[in-house]
């Protein structure tokens, strides 16, 4: 038992109470000697009972109850001290804390230059160390541990750019886990790389920002160049020599032999190459938004991988054999699945591009959500919003329209009531007593097939007949929902497990004029996500445009990582 030892908030380290640090003259002078590490019951209690985590470590309160629960489970006894030493367990925290701006965290949050100096003075000391330093810096490692655990598991911001139904990831850590892992440092390095999102592309993303710190730390920077207009294939630029050593720079070009200011050839591919990683139209022209992105700053490019790094924090564990991802600024979907001859290990099955909703009022949600069931043949039911902004004004101008669309009016239970385009309808629709639906057929706006994940926003994946937009780079151009352009392909995934619908049975089934249900035994999860840096597995970097501007958002919540 420390003797004599009662360690209150009083006697912590005032800098960690955002204070100058104490003199080492004015320390606690009670002593401890190695025999009496093993009971420290009292003081660490006592300490526990009265300390204010956020004065230790900032925004730590959430893991006080956490801490406290840890050092009951070990006796209130040190957690991080061999004799009166740092034990290696400690050297393996200190390493990942000072270290974890490699993550894009801050090391400063979790006090690493605090307790690397405390724990350099207790190898060092040549005199009996005071029972109040020890327990200070016990206390602190545990705090700081616990918030960086948090931290890298569900992320830092302190909201979530999420509009939709989503179950964050779970509490990290289990308490009893920890104090198992904290005996020695390999299942400690284990315990804490576990904390970190399990999912492949966060340890692609890490690799790319390695890639961009080790850029900044050699001073190297994108080019300042103006706008001299268009430089077309074929064309002549002054400014292409800077411009090829910034590609060979990222990676899109290989060092040319030679290269005067005539735009062809290699450099030409590495532009388009450039284009279509940042998220343009890959058309070789060296434009404004080219030349934007090929000067954007290398500490801007790292922040937007962090921010990737922290939505990813964000996801809860997807243990599903099958899930669909649909990344909102890639306009893109893919389909995973596990591959038994890889065992078992989830693989891209799919791709396909997407039409998401157009930013600003009808941007599309961030959610996730079960896909229940396939609509073969679909209605679709006009939402009210649509009715009452855009069909009411389109009717009372134009009442051939609704036929023209093959659209009639319905009553709560789906009955049809009417295709009159009557003033007592329309004023139906309006009071929301009658709804608008679209039959199916080549005109309906759903196209073929729908893909139902019930979810509150009634946001859904389906067919369309709008078929020019997908060859435009940048899609966002629905109500909401989302318009894939391989949807039959799809719908060949979602239904593989059965045997009775194959790819012929699909396209009739998709070709057909009456409404078909076909329900899920097994609910596959839809991840819709929204991240402006992606790496694809072959190690590709991607940047893409913020069409919601919600990186601007959480750049401005999120702290900064040196």
């Amino acid at each position: 038992m420390l003797l004599g030892l009662t360690l209150t908030l009083s006697t912590l380290p005032v800098e960690l109470q955002a204070q100058p640090a104490p003199d080492a003259s004015h320390a606690t002078p009670a002593l401890i000697a190695p025999a009496e590490l093993g009971q420290p019951e009292a003081a660490l209690s006592t300490a526990l009972d009265t300390l204010k985590a956020g004065n230790l470590v900032g925004r730590s309160e959430s893991q006080a109850p956490v801490m406290l629960s840890l050092y009951s489970r070990n006796r209130f006894q040190l957690l991080w001290s061999h004799g009166a030493l740092p034990s290696a367990a400690a050297e393996t925290v200190l390493a990942r804390l000072a270290g974890s701006s490699l993550h894009g965290l801050n090391a400063a949050d979790y006090r690493s230059g605090w307790i690397g100096e405390r724990m350099a003075a207790l190898r060092s000391a040549t005199a009996p160390v005071a029972a109040s330093d020890l327990a200070q810096l016990d206390i602190t490692i545990t705090l700081a541990l616990l918030r960086y655990l948090a931290d890298i598991h569900q992320g830092r911001a302190s909201s979530r750019q999420v509009t939709g139904e989503w179950v964050p990831a779970p509490g990290f850590p289990e308490v009893g886990a920890l104090l198992d892992a904290s005996r020695a440092p390999l299942p400690l390095q284990k315990f804490m790389d576990d904390a970190a999102p399990g999912y492949p592309i966060y340890g692609r993303l890490l690799k790319a920002r390695a890639t961009y710190a080790a850029l900044i730390a050699a001073k190297k920077e994108a080019p300042r160049l103006a706008l001299q207009g268009k430089t077309e294939p074929g064309g002549m630029s002054s400014q292409l020599p800077a411009i090829a050593a910034r590609l060979i720079e990222l990676g899109d070009l290989a060092a040319p032999g030679s290269l005067d200011q005539r735009y062809e050839g290699a450099i030409v591919d590495a532009v388009r190459r450039f284009q279509w990683r940042h998220g343009l139209a890959a058309d070789g022209v060296i434009g404004k938004g080219t030349l934007s992105a090929i000067q954007t700053p290398n500490r801007l490019r790292l922040r937007q991988i962090d921010l990737a790094l922290e939505r990813l924090r964000w996801l809860p564990p997807l243990l599903s054999d099958r899930v669909i991802g649909i990344n909102i600024p890639e306009f893109e979907l893919w389909a995973f699945g596990r591959d038994s001859a890889d065992g078992g290990r989830m693989k891209q099955m799919l791709k396909s591009r997407v039409v998401v909703g157009k930013e600003g009022r009808t941007s599309t949600p961030v959610f996730i959500a079960q896909l229940s069931a396939v609509d073969f043949s679909p209605y679709w039911n006009v939402p009210m919003s649509i009715a009452r902004r855009e069909l009411l004004p389109r009717l009372r101008r134009d009442p051939g329209y609704l036929a023209q669309q093959e659209m009639e009016f319905v009553a709560a239970d789906g009955h049809t009531v009417s295709t009159g385009v009557t003033s007592v309808n329309l004023a139906a629709v309006e009071s929301g007593a009658l709804r608008i639906r679209q039959r199916p057929g080549s005109r309906n706006a759903l196209g073929n097939v729908k893909f139902t994940m019930p979810n509150s926003m009634n946001i859904y994946l389906h067919d369309t007949p709008s078929r020019l937009l997908f060859s435009e780079s940048r899609r966002d151009f629905s109500h909401g929902c989302i318009r894939v352009e391989e949807p039959q392909a799809l719908a060949e995934w979602v239904l593989a497990d059965d045997p009775s619908w194959d790819e012929a049975t699909i396209r009739q089934a998709m070709e057909g004029d009456k409404l078909r249900v076909v329900r899920l035994a097994t609910p596959i999860p839809v991840v819709v996500f929204y991240t402006t840096t992606t790496v694809d597995e072959d190690g590709t970097l991607r940047f893409l445009p913020d069409i919601y501007g919600y990186d601007k958002e959480l750049d401005a919540a999120m702290p900064v990582a040196p």
